[in-house]
């Protein structure tokens, strides 16, 4: 697969422009069993009741008031929201509780992250996740990709999702043909997230457009 002929197409997915839509009620309704937490999700409600970019969350976590835990609780609320006529999972607020079940150990793994972050150490970024509940490298590299954007890492992370995995794999064959023999199963481990995101800076750096631009085009599109 060479992406340099969809050039034109991830140029026009303008991914910063990408919006999540999520249910309010859901967020606000749930028991948390933690008063700052839920004062946290009920602050980010109402500064988000019109869905959610991407361009956005970038910019609600570069300003100074703005804790890590309520860039990552936005990076959350995002993550599990949909496209304006998709459903979005309403599980979310459950997943949450169970990630803030130690909001202590979560502010301490927030803060190590991005610690590692500002070193360019992205697999050490993923490592200090483990000890979250219910926060698998889906999720947390949302907050990690939001969080290299807010503070201007150039080697940024990127979002990991199991379907641009497989794409970028297939473009690192260079025997087309291979693709339609082999089953393609990406590892979600801490080097395989830092290759996954230094081969999507690559190609990037190619055919001259963001890392972002490309993830997202992949994610939606269907071009594997």
């Amino acid at each position: 697969m060479d992406l340099l002929k969809y050039k034109d197409e991830i140029l026009k997915s303008q991914s910063l422009n990408q919006r999540l839509y999520y249910v309010q009620s859901h967020w606000l309704g749930y028991d948390y069993g933690n008063t700052a937490l839920s004062k946290d999700i009920s602050f980010i409600c109402s500064r988000f009741n019109d869905g959610i970019s991407r361009a956005e969350v970038i910019k609600f976590m570069q300003q100074p008031d703005t804790s890590l835990r309520q860039g990552f609780l936005l990076s959350m609320i995002w993550g599990h929201g949909s496209s304006k006529h998709g459903r979005a999972d309403n599980r979310g607020p459950w997943k949450v509780g169970l990630m803030a079940k130690d909001l202590q150990l979560l502010d301490e793994v927030l803060l190590k992250s991005r610690d590692l972050m500002l070193l360019g150490n992205i697999q050490g970024a993923h490592e200090v996740f483990k000890p979250i509940s219910r926060c698998r490298v889906n999720f947390f590299s949302k907050f990690l990709y939001f969080m290299g954007r807010a503070e201007g890492i150039s080697h940024y992370p990127l979002i990991f999702d199991a379907r641009v995995a497989q794409s970028m794999i297939k473009i690192s064959l260079s025997n087309t043909i291979a693709h339609n023999l082999v089953l393609v199963s990406p590892k979600q481990d801490a080097l395989s997230f830092k290759m996954y995101v230094d081969m999507i800076h690559e190609q990037a750096n190619k055919i001259d457009v963001s890392p972002e631009e490309i993830e997202y085009f992949l994610f939606a599109s269907d071009i594997s």
